[in-house]
């Protein structure tokens, strides 16, 4: 197995990245900001972060655009609320079918995000974690 790089850490904002020099925002936001004018998905996103906290280790990022779930690289993102839910995407090597996708993206011949829209925690399913798991494993360089 190939033996990973150190990530390189952005001078500015000290964020963490697999590649030098990647292009991001030094923008740092709060989870409270991000939730201020939803504030009731806010402990929906709480339950969601004990439920990603069952794969492993994670560190939370917040941009203006999304909150990010990442370990060497983002695995998994909240990247809208709406008022009946809040849409997570996440990140998987391989194509999968599901009803409960609101949208699939592929890029190159390996690489396809997946957007879900929790509603309840009911929705935080033995599906969803073995999706995040997998996603998890590709955030890592592992899959």
């Amino acid at each position: 197995m190939k033996e990973k790089s150190e990530l390189w850490v952005c001078p500015r904002c000290d964020r963490r990245f697999v590649t030098k020099n990647m292009w991001h925002s030094c923008h740092r936001g709060t989870v409270d900001d991000f939730f201020a004018e939803q504030v009731g998905l806010r402990p929906l996103f709480n339950e969601l972060v004990e439920f990603v906290a069952k794969v492993g280790p994670f560190d939370v990022e917040v941009v203006k655009t999304r909150i990010s779930f990442t370990t060497r690289a983002r695995f998994a993102n909240v990247i809208r609320l709406r008022r009946d839910g809040i849409v997570v995407a996440f990140w998987l090597k391989r194509a999968v079918a599901s009803e409960r996708f609101l949208r699939v993206d592929h890029f190159g011949s390996k690489d396809w995000v997946y957007q879900v829209l929790l509603r309840t925690p009911d929705d935080l399913d033995d599906e969803l974690g073995d999706w995040l798991t997998e996603a998890y494993r590709v955030g890592q360089q592992d899959a």
